[in-house]
């Protein structure tokens, strides 16, 4: 008996450190997993406190497929404190945060979760002063300009992180066509102005330092442009004021349709008919292609959709991670960490899935690719599509 407790009382030592040691793995990694899916922002503003600051988070995106700029994903409002960490729910993996307080210049910075991200300086606001007209022209041995005549009340907006970038000061320009952005940090990289019309081309233009701009050299000539109308018809049940229709390629330009579908895309220039996007469609539906035209009504339907998933795989049939995979003219996507993809909105048909992956860099960069031809039927949903790489 005695024994037997001995064996009792000389186990339980292991037992507890077994007990702690599991602990203290199971704490390291959840603290792993909170630290990969957080990031801490940290603010400093010389020598001053830092003011109350308004924070702002968008998704870092070419917005060729989406509104520009995006949609904001969440607030903060942050006091008294230098430092906040934030999660996925407004950082999805990349991110974008604007900041804005009394007594700094409104900026951006560009954030990653799971990543320690530099140290953000709070500077003094800056100012850009600029006039917008479109130029009159005359002829004399050849087009010249006699000058400009001013456009009033045009949009300007200062974009931090170029024309797909996000607004950080919206301002208007008077009777006489002047402007004057105020409250921005004018040290930051990737500045630039963003000018809409009604009936003229828009406008951007980069901002490379304030000492280009001195006084009123931002000066930006605005070409006329005729606005393109359109009509939205869907084949499917949905509300149209769930809906923007965007002009692909030219960030800045999209609206909303109108109650019987009818819309105007104004500020494309007269050389280009662009391609028709709608957005905010749901995964089962798809569009039609269109593009805008001068000379009628564009006519942009809504139909059925289909949707694909399946792996990328190389020759051996192992998953391969950050391949692109698309479909015809629609947004390509990149298989996860275990090769899987998803394709949403695909118009019903036959149709050719490519994934593409390039290794290396330079001139020694080998580009492999894989090609299969499905047919999908609308208000499908196929799985297991898997699309083998070439060597």
């Amino acid at each position: 008996m005695r024994q037997h407790r001995r064996q009792q009382v000389s186990g339980r030592p292991f037992l507890i450190t077994i007990l702690v040691a599991a602990v203290c793995i199971a704490s390291w990694l959840a603290y792993g997993f909170y630290r990969e899916s957080h990031v801490t922002l940290v603010f400093a503003n010389g020598e001053q406190p830092i003011p109350p600051l308004e924070l702002t988070f968008y998704p870092k995106q070419l917005a060729f497929t989406a509104p520009s700029p995006p949609a904001a994903l969440g607030q903060h409002l942050i006091e008294d404190q230098s430092s906040v960490v934030v999660g996925g729910d407004v950082v999805p993996g990349h991110g974008v945060v604007r900041y804005r307080g009394e007594g700094i210049g409104a900026g951006f910075a560009y954030l990653r979760l799971g990543q320690q991200q530099p140290t953000i300086k709070l500077r003094s606001p800056q100012s850009l002063r600029g006039r917008i007209g479109e130029p009159i022209a005359y002829w004399f041995m050849g087009w010249r300009c006699a000058g400009i005549r001013p456009v009033a009340n045009a949009e300007v907006v200062l974009m931090g992180g170029g024309e797909h970038g996000i607004d950080l000061v919206t301002t208007h320009t008077d009777v006489e066509g002047r402007f004057t952005v105020r409250g921005f940090d004018g040290e930051l990289k990737a500045l630039g102005l963003r000018v809409r019309a009604p009936g003229f081309a828009i406008v951007h233009r980069d901002v490379d330092s304030l000492e280009q701009h001195a006084g009123e050299r931002a000066i930006i000539a605005m070409t006329p442009s005729t606005p393109r109308r359109g009509k939205l018809e869907l084949a499917v049940d949905l509300e149209l004021d769930s809906l923007r229709l965007l002009a692909r390629g030219l960030p800045g330009i999209d609206t909303v349709p109108t109650a019987d579908g009818l819309f105007t895309l104004d500020h494309i220039p007269d050389e280009v008919e662009a391609r028709i996007i709608v957005h905010g469609l749901p995964d089962d539906c798809a569009q039609e292609a269109a593009r805008t035209s001068r000379d009628g009504l564009a006519l942009v339907r809504v139909v059925a959709g289909a949707t694909v998933e399946g792996r990328v795989l190389d020759q051996l049939s192992q998953p391969v991670p950050g391949a692109l995979v698309w479909i015809g003219e629609n947004p390509a996507v990149r298989a996860d960490s275990r090769g899987y993809y998803r394709l949403i909105q695909n118009l019903p048909g036959a149709v050719t899935i490519t994934a593409q992956k390039e290794k290396g860099k330079g001139s020694r960069t080998r580009r492999s690719i894989g090609k299969r031809a499905v047919q999908l039927e609308p208000n499908g949903h196929q799985v297991d599509i898997d699309i083998l790489l070439d060597r």
